[in-house]
Protein backbone atom coordinates (compact mmCIF):
# COMPACT_ATOMS: atom_id res chain seq x y z
CA UNK A 1 0.00 0.00 0.00
CA UNK A 2 2.83 2.61 1.03
CA UNK A 3 4.51 1.45 -1.89
CA UNK A 4 1.29 2.27 -4.31
CA UNK A 5 1.76 5.50 -2.63
CA UNK A 6 5.03 6.31 -3.17
CA UNK A 7 4.84 5.69 -6.49
CA UNK A 8 1.74 8.02 -6.92
CA UNK A 9 3.32 10.62 -5.10
CA UNK A 10 6.67 10.73 -7.33
CA UNK A 11 4.78 10.27 -10.45
CA UNK A 12 3.00 13.62 -9.29
CA UNK A 13 6.07 15.33 -7.96
CA UNK A 14 7.67 14.15 -11.43
CA UNK A 15 5.09 15.65 -13.67
CA UNK A 16 4.73 18.89 -12.02
CA UNK A 17 8.23 19.42 -12.03
CA UNK A 18 8.20 18.77 -15.61
CA UNK A 19 5.60 20.92 -16.50
CA UNK A 20 7.20 24.03 -14.96
CA UNK A 21 10.57 23.15 -16.63
CA UNK A 22 8.87 23.01 -19.88
CA UNK A 23 6.98 26.05 -19.16
CA UNK A 24 9.82 27.97 -17.78
CA UNK A 25 12.92 26.62 -18.10
CA UNK A 26 13.00 26.33 -13.94
CA UNK A 27 13.20 23.45 -11.38
CA UNK A 28 10.57 24.65 -8.65
CA UNK A 29 12.45 24.14 -5.51
CA UNK A 30 9.44 24.24 -3.23
CA UNK A 31 7.81 21.41 -4.91
CA UNK A 32 11.27 19.42 -4.75
CA UNK A 33 11.50 20.32 -0.48
CA UNK A 34 7.42 19.02 -0.95
CA UNK A 35 8.33 15.90 -2.23
CA UNK A 36 11.01 15.36 -0.42
CA UNK A 37 9.78 16.09 2.90
CA UNK A 38 6.94 13.70 1.55
CA UNK A 39 9.32 10.77 0.64
CA UNK A 40 10.81 10.96 4.45
CA UNK A 41 7.61 11.04 6.29
CA UNK A 42 6.65 7.91 4.20
CA UNK A 43 9.96 6.36 5.36
CA UNK A 44 9.36 7.21 8.79
CA UNK A 45 5.84 5.90 8.87
CA UNK A 46 6.36 2.58 6.96
CA UNK A 47 10.19 2.21 8.81
CA UNK A 48 10.96 -0.30 6.11
CA UNK A 49 14.47 1.28 5.18
CA UNK A 50 16.94 2.63 6.91
CA UNK A 51 19.10 6.05 6.84
CA UNK A 52 21.70 4.41 5.00
CA UNK A 53 18.69 3.66 1.92
CA UNK A 54 17.98 7.60 2.01
CA UNK A 55 21.58 8.83 2.01
CA UNK A 56 22.71 6.60 -0.70
CA UNK A 57 19.56 7.41 -2.41
CA UNK A 58 20.49 10.59 -2.44
CA UNK A 59 23.86 10.58 -3.47
CA UNK A 60 23.23 10.73 -7.28
CA UNK A 61 21.92 13.99 -7.04
CA UNK A 62 24.39 15.01 -4.75
CA UNK A 63 27.32 13.98 -7.31
CA UNK A 64 24.53 15.61 -10.10
CA UNK A 65 24.78 19.01 -7.94
CA UNK A 66 28.62 18.76 -7.19
CA UNK A 67 29.08 18.26 -11.37
CA UNK A 68 26.99 21.75 -11.62
CA UNK A 69 28.85 23.22 -8.91
CA UNK A 70 32.50 22.41 -10.76
CA UNK A 71 31.08 23.05 -14.29
CA UNK A 72 29.14 25.74 -13.64
CA UNK A 73 26.00 24.27 -14.61
CA UNK A 74 26.68 22.57 -17.46
CA UNK A 75 23.98 20.49 -15.82
CA UNK A 76 21.50 22.71 -13.72
CA UNK A 77 21.17 22.64 -9.96
CA UNK A 78 17.61 22.48 -9.88
CA UNK A 79 18.22 18.90 -11.81
CA UNK A 80 20.92 18.11 -8.88
CA UNK A 81 18.17 18.57 -6.71
CA UNK A 82 15.64 17.08 -8.30
CA UNK A 83 17.98 13.30 -8.24
CA UNK A 84 18.38 14.24 -4.51
CA UNK A 85 14.65 13.93 -3.78
CA UNK A 86 13.73 10.78 -6.42
CA UNK A 87 16.59 9.42 -4.10
CA UNK A 88 14.70 9.40 -1.11
CA UNK A 89 11.89 7.46 -3.10
CA UNK A 90 14.08 5.36 -4.96
CA UNK A 91 17.41 4.30 -3.33
CA UNK A 92 20.76 4.18 -4.62
CA UNK A 93 20.03 1.50 -7.98
CA UNK A 94 17.11 2.97 -9.50
CA UNK A 95 17.87 6.75 -9.03
CA UNK A 96 21.15 5.80 -11.02
CA UNK A 97 18.66 3.77 -13.86
CA UNK A 98 16.21 6.78 -13.36
CA UNK A 99 18.99 8.85 -14.32
CA UNK A 100 20.91 7.25 -17.18
CA UNK A 101 17.32 6.30 -18.77
CA UNK A 102 16.82 9.99 -18.56
CA UNK A 103 20.24 10.73 -19.92
CA UNK A 104 19.50 8.28 -22.97
CA UNK A 105 16.04 9.98 -23.76
CA UNK A 106 17.13 13.49 -23.37
CA UNK A 107 19.92 12.71 -25.68
CA UNK A 108 17.72 11.12 -28.37
CA UNK A 109 15.02 13.99 -27.96
CA UNK A 110 17.97 16.55 -28.42
CA UNK A 111 18.75 14.94 -31.80
CA UNK A 112 16.02 15.22 -32.79
CA UNK A 113 15.50 18.75 -32.03
CA UNK A 114 18.70 19.40 -33.45
CA UNK A 115 17.66 17.15 -37.20
CA UNK A 116 14.32 19.35 -37.31
CA UNK A 117 15.84 22.38 -36.57
CA UNK A 118 13.81 23.15 -33.67
CA UNK A 119 17.30 24.09 -31.22
CA UNK A 120 20.44 25.08 -31.71
CA UNK A 121 23.51 22.82 -30.76
CA UNK A 122 24.40 25.69 -27.51
CA UNK A 123 20.79 25.71 -26.49
CA UNK A 124 19.62 24.34 -23.14
CA UNK A 125 16.45 22.18 -23.38
CA UNK A 126 14.67 21.09 -20.17
CA UNK A 127 15.35 17.83 -18.35
CA UNK A 128 12.45 16.98 -16.11
CA UNK A 129 10.39 16.20 -18.92
CA UNK A 130 12.64 13.62 -19.88
CA UNK A 131 13.11 12.44 -16.05
CA UNK A 132 9.37 12.15 -15.99
CA UNK A 133 8.90 10.06 -19.30
CA UNK A 134 12.06 7.99 -17.57
CA UNK A 135 9.85 7.11 -14.30
CA UNK A 136 6.50 6.34 -16.32
CA UNK A 137 8.95 4.24 -18.59
CA UNK A 138 10.16 2.62 -15.58
CA UNK A 139 6.95 1.90 -13.98
CA UNK A 140 5.42 -0.02 -17.30
CA UNK A 141 8.56 -2.12 -16.90
CA UNK A 142 7.69 -2.67 -13.35
CA UNK A 143 3.85 -3.34 -14.24
CA UNK A 144 4.97 -6.11 -16.86
CA UNK A 145 7.52 -7.31 -14.79
CA UNK A 146 5.10 -8.00 -12.21
CA UNK A 147 1.65 -9.48 -14.03
CA UNK A 148 4.00 -11.40 -16.33
CA UNK A 149 4.65 -14.34 -13.05
CA UNK A 150 0.90 -14.02 -12.62
CA UNK A 151 -0.23 -14.40 -15.89
CA UNK A 152 2.49 -18.10 -16.54
CA UNK A 153 0.91 -19.19 -13.19
CA UNK A 154 -2.80 -18.82 -15.34
CA UNK A 155 -1.44 -21.42 -17.95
Amino acid sequence: MLEGIRMIVLLVSLFLCAWIDWKTERVSVPLLLLGGMTAVLLHLFAQEESVFYLMTGMSVGIVLLLYSLVTHESIGYGDGCLFVMTGLFLGFWENLVLLLLASVLAGIGAAVLLFFRKKKKKERIPFVPFVFTAYVLLLLLSLIHISEPTRLALI
